[in-house]
């Protein structure tokens, strides 16, 4: 394929025709920077003659009721890299019409795998529901066409993440705060943009946060302590030891510092005690 002819489609802007070119251009390991440029730069300079283009045409559609084919446009809109907020509301507003219709057209599918999920919940099922809302989606590709196949996941994960914290948030007590969070944080993967999962982390990260804290303090009380028994025991090399091994993982510890200061001077005075008592030894034995 000639790079003039996409040059020449990306200026009669036929951008998706284009679009497709170029990738095609990339696949065969030709170098398309140039094309892709611009194609980049002509879809800058006519974004509002564009999207101007696509309001047009997709309020016409929504006016006729023809749905679907506004689900056409997204895809075109999605392969030539064009999105505004305009577009994105007014596509958002058909595809909630015509999930309503699907819903409608759908309901006893629908009603009947809700009465699915009800009975897994309560089974504690939580594996197999997410196997059955997988297999549901898959036969019935209505789901995917107005992407309420993602808003089944969302609502049955949300489910599974309420049913958890429900049957388990007594349980919690009896378990360490490190047990809990840990728990916590297994419930916020399962759907990371659940506002009650992004609550509970943050409380949970907040009892951990004021555990570690507790702990750092018992931690450095009992190495403390043990400094303090080795120094009373006069083995004052191990207590200026263990006293740098503590710095190296609670740094500028100003009690530790002068407890290093402290225990130097006793082995300075040690030794010096030591060198007095030989020059006194030799001194006995030469008189």
């Amino acid at each position: 394929m000639e790079k003039s002819l996409v040059l020449q489609k990306i200026k009669d802007l036929k951008l998706k025709e284009a679009k497709k070119d170029i990738e095609n251009l990339k696949l065969k390991g030709e170098n398309v920077i140039s094309l892709e440029k611009k194609f980049n730069k002509t879809i800058k300079e006519q974004k509002k003659n564009i999207e101007e283009k696509f309001l047009i045409l997709i309020k016409k559609n929504l006016k006729d009721n023809n749905l679907k084919e506004i689900l056409k446009i997204q895809k075109k809109l999605h392969t030539i890299g064009i999105k505004t907020k305009k577009l994105d509301n007014i596509i958002e507003l058909a595809n909630q019409k015509l999930l309503k219709i699907e819903l409608k057209e759908h309901k006893e599918q629908i009603d009947e795998f809700k009465e699915e999920m009800k009975t897994l919940l309560d089974k504690n099922q939580y594996n197999e529901l997410m196997q059955r809302t997988y297999k549901f989606i898959k036969s019935n590709k209505w789901t995917h066409e107005n992407h309420y196949d993602l808003q089944l996941l969302k609502e049955v994960k949300r489910k599974i993440i309420d049913d958890k914290y429900k049957d388990n948030h007594k349980k919690l007590k009896k378990h360490t705060v490190i047990t809990q969070f840990e728990f916590i944080k297994k419930l916020y993967l399962i759907d990371e943009s659940y506002p009650f999962a992004q609550k509970l982390l943050y409380k949970y990260q907040q009892k951990l946060a004021k555990y570690d804290s507790y702990k750092k303090k018992i931690i450095r009380r009992e190495a403390l302590v043990n400094l303090r028994v080795i120094f009373n025991k006069k083995n004052y090399e191990t207590a200026i030891e263990k006293a740098f091994e503590f710095l190296r993982t609670q740094p500028n510890q100003k009690r530790v510092i002068n407890f290093i200061k402290k225990a130097k001077r006793k082995i300075q005075l040690r030794n010096y005690k030591i060198s007095f008592q030989k020059i006194i030894k030799n001194q006995k034995q030469n008189s």
